[in-house]
């Protein structure tokens, strides 16, 4: 089931439109254009516990560190899939993919999802 209430789904296709959505508050736009800001950061950060590599270069800054605080120990093998698979070329690229905005506690969020192969060879 989804997680919190739903605000608006659309598409990254679209460009941003979405945010002349009628669902979406003036007060959620700062945090959600924050949020989207995020994708786009790629500092090539790293932790002591990771090897290093050209494709952590590529993965914005967020989801190193949400992998690194995601798992018990350094959350290397959740960054090293996810280097993997955003160069699958079975993957479905992102913007053909929906994007759920949702609200929480008060909190704006969103839920990006996609169709990930079980496996890929090294």
């Amino acid at each position: 089931g989804n997680i919190g209430e739903t605000v608006e789904t659309f598409s990254f296709a679209d460009g941003g439109s979405f945010i002349y959505s009628d669902s979406i508050k003036d007060d959620d736009l700062v945090p959600l254009l924050h949020m989207f800001s995020l994708f786009v950061r790629y500092e090539g950060r790293t932790y002591a516990d990771f090897k290093t590599g050209k494709a952590y270069e590529s993965i914005p800054t967020f989801i190193v560190d949400l992998c690194y605080h995601s798992r018990i120990g350094c959350g290397f093998r959740l960054v090293d899939r996810t280097a993997r698979y955003s160069l699958d070329p079975r993957a479905c690229p992102i913007e053909n993919q929906p994007v759920r905005i949702f609200r929480i506690d008060g909190e704006i969020g969103i839920e990006l999802a996609n169709d990930i192969p079980a496996s890929m060879e090294r």
